[in-house]
This record gives structure tokens, C-alpha cells and sequence, in this order.
């Protein structure tokens, strides 16, 4: 069957099972083309994991929304008690979501045979990859056994094992210079697999084949001057108020005493100013996926920041005094669409490097 095979491992879903990223969502719209050719595979293992997982992700939330309505109670502001995250329609809309892409046609959940179990005590005996001697890998143990024997079973071209769990499937010594290739002790199984880290990454390595859905828009982008002069203006005057949410959001639960250079353990908030640099923008990509295009790329920040923490000293509970102020330096990885509407919109900030001054 021709098309882009994607086998799914719970490490690249982790923090976005729903696929609102800017690179997996755009996938996830191609696949439901039925003319793009785009196919998800998911072992039933890797689905049982994912909502485990989700499971403890909304646990840690709703402890954080908790303790946040019970220290409202000390500042000017009340929170309403009522607010509240029901886990159990949370992790149902989780489940919900992946049978309707079952349903679809989008996503094929793949089970595992009892007969594989014998293999999986050899290869645990044998710390035949992904085991190893540091490591007990029997759900990715399982899993390979179930992509491989699908692969080989149905001849499938241009497939695609998403992990982030490099080191329990590549050769370490390839890794080590970058180089994501399959173990030696796997090859056995099968040969058709590449492994990519991120929906990022996979849209880079398959830009032609995807590019080739997108003829009218390429042949338009094709004509626009897009360089990291153009870009950095472009961010600068449209998404500047969302890059600083979005730093301010992820630096919401930050280590104080790193950032500070603390020799005590404190716990509170960064204040922010209203006025961020940006310069330096670095490693631009244009990904084309239908009608659109995803730019994504590297951007230096700086901004002055003061930090905040608990007084011991206070009379007053729990209220918080001046720690330590400075210049934060950071190195963001961005992402946004762009498409003939001249506007950029699902910016996103993927990563964040906090910078030695």
C-alpha cells in the first residue's frame, strides 16, 4: 500500500495526545485527506499507556488549580471553589478522541498476538534490543514486535517509527553523531523502518512527498521573499503580545534558585517586564502542508525579570518579598502558520533555553 506510514510510540505524544501541535496537527489534517495517503498505526499498548499517562497529567493539574484557589485566600482575590477539573471527562474525551480516529479510518490500532510473549522472555533473557542491562523495555519490546510484523506482513514502504525513546531502538554509536538508525539486533525483524523524533522532524524528512499535495500554494510561496529579516519584522509586529504569554505561561512553575542563583530552596513566582528583545533569529524553516505553510526557527529573547518568594520574616502569611532581579536571556524555538492571507496564526513556543549571562 503506498502512502507515509506513521507508527506511533507514547514518547512524541506525551505532551500533546490530542495533536494540537502546529507540525502534528497539520499531519493529523493531511491524514484525514483520504487523498493524501497519510496513515496512522497505534499498538494497543502505546493507546493504554498514553491515557495512563494523561491520567497523572491531569492529576498534577488539578493539584496545581487547587493549591492556586486555596492561596487566593491570602491576596485580594477570591477564587470560586467551584472551579474544578473533572479527571474522569477529561481522560473519556482522551479515549473518545482516538476511537473516532478509528472510526475514521484515520488511525489502526494494532494488538499484539499471544504467541509474541515467547520471543519477548527471550529477547528479556537475552537483553536482546530494546532491552538492555539498564533497562526492563517490555511495553517497546512488545510494541516493535507488533510495527515490525505489521510492516513485513502487508510490504509497506516509507514507514515511520515516531519515538523519542531513541536510545532503546537505534545503534548507540550512530546516535552519538546524530545518525537515527535501527539496531543491529533489530534489522532482523525488518528493514522498512526510519525513526524520527518529533512530527517536526518527520515534516523536514518528508517535505517533497508532502510538498506534492500542496501544488497551487507552493507554486504561490514560491514567489514570496521570506528571509529571517522579513520573519523577525513580521514576528516582532504580529506576535509579539502571544510570545510573551507564552514564555510567561511556561515559566510559570520555574526553579527560583536556578535562575537565581539561590543557596536556599524558595518557592514563588517571576514577575516579568512588559518590554521583551528579540534578535538573532537562526535555523528558519517553511514547511509546506497543503495549504499552508508551518515557519518555524530560533529566536534570542531578553527581557528583566524579578523573582518573588515566601518571607519567613513577614507577619503577614505567606507573603512574598523580592528574591532576586536580573536580565533573562533565552533562545526560544518558535513555530507558526502562514498561509495566502498574509496573517501568522498558531504561533507556539516549543522550546526554551535559558541563556548564562
Amino acid at each position: 500500500m503506498e502512502g507515509l506510514h506513521i507508527f506511533l510510540d507514547t514518547s512524541v505524544l506525551y505532551k500533546d495526545p490530542f495533536f494540537k501541535g502546529n507540525f502534528s496537527g497539520k499531519i493529523l489534517s493531511l491524514a484525514r485527506m483520504k487523498s493524501s495517503n497519510v496513515y496512522f498505526y497505534m499498538s494497543r499498548i502505546v493507546l493504554d499507556e498514553l491515557v495512563r499517562n494523561y491520567e497523572k497529567i491531569m492529576k498534577g493539574e488539578i493539584d496545581k488549580l487547587e493549591k492556586i484557589v486555596y492561596d487566593s485566600k491570602h491576596y485580594n482575590f477570591n477564587l470560586s471553589s467551584k472551579v474544578f477539573i473533572d479527571a474522569k471527562v477529561s481522560v473519556d474525551g482522551l479515549k473518545r478522541f482516538y476511537q473516532n480516529l478509528y472510526n475514521e479510518g484515520v488511525l489502526e490500532i494494532l494488538y499484539h498476538e499471544d504467541s509474541m510473549m515467547s520471543e519477548i522472555v527471550r529477547r528479556a533473557v537475552n537483553r536482546t534490543k530494546p532491552f538492555s542491562d539498564n533497562k526492563n523495555e517490555l511495553k517497546d519490546a512488545l510494541t516493535w514486535l507488533v510495527y515490525s510484523k505489521f510492516v513485513e506482513d502487508y510490504e509497506l514502504d516509507s514507514c515511520y517509527l515516531m519515538t523519542d525513546n531513541v536510545s532503546d531502538f537505534c545503534d548507540a554509536d550512530k546516535l552519538k553523531k546524530g545518525d537515527l538508525e535501527i539496531h543491529i539486533e533489530l534489522l532482523s525483524d525488518t528493514k522498512r523502518f526510519k525513526v524520527c523524533r518529533s512530527f517536526k522532524e518527520f515534516v523536514q524528512k518528508e517535505e517533497q512527498a508532502i510538498g506534492e499535495l500542496s501544488g497551487n500554494f507552493k507554486r504561490w510561496l514560491d514567489y514570496q521573499d521570506f528571509d529571517n529579516i522579513f520573519i523577525l519584522k513580521m514576528i516582532k509586529a504580529s506576535l509579539g503580545d502571544e510570545i510573551k504569554n507564552e514564555i510567561k505561561n511556561k515559566f510559570t512553575y520555574y526553579d527560583l534558585n536556578y535562575l537565581f542563583n539561590l543557596d536556599y530552596d524558595a518557592k514563588g513566582f517571576i514577575a516579568f517586564s512588559e518590554t521583551f528583545y528579540m534578535s538573532n533569529l537562526i535555523d528558519l524553516n517553511i514547511n509546506v502542508l497543503d495549504e499552508e505553510c508551518i515557519i518555524s526557527g530560533s529566536l534570542n529573547i531578553s527581557c528583566d525579570v524579578e523573582g518573588y518568594g515566601y518571607s519567613a520574616d513577614s507577619d503577614i502569611e505567606n507573603e512574598y518579598a523580592l528574591i532576586g532581579e536580573k536580565e533573562l536571556n533565552m533562545k526560544i524555538g518558535f513555530s507558526f502558520s502562514y498561509d495566502m492571507n498574509e496573517k501568522p496564526y498558531n504561533f507556539s513556543v516549543d522550546s526554551i533555553e535559558v541563556l548564562k549571562n
